[in-house]
C-alpha cells in the first residue's frame, strides 16, 4: 500500500546517509500514518546523518 512504499523511500534515503539501526527501521515500517511518512521523508531528504534523522523523527510521529 502506500504507507509501505513511503517507508521504503524514507529508508533508501536514509541509507544513503549512513547505517539504519534496526529499531528505527522497525519504527519507520511500522508506521501507517502516510503524513507522518510524508514528513519523514523530508526529515529524510535534509538531514546529514540518520542520528540526526534519528533525534527528529520522535517529534513529527508525536510520540
Amino acid at each position: 500500500g502506500k504507507a509501505e512504499g513511503k517507508a521504503e523511500a524514507v529508508l533508501v534515503l536514509l541509507g544513503r546517509k549512513g547505517e539504519v539501526p534496526s529499531d528505527v527501521e522497525s519504527a519507520i515500517r511500522a508506521q501507517t500514518d502516510t503524513a507522518v511518512l510524508t514528513e519523514w521523508l523530508l526529515l529524510a531528504a535534509n538531514v546529514k546523518t540518520v542520528g540526526e534523522f534519528q533525534e527528529q523523527m520522535g517529534s513529527i510521529s508525536g510520540k
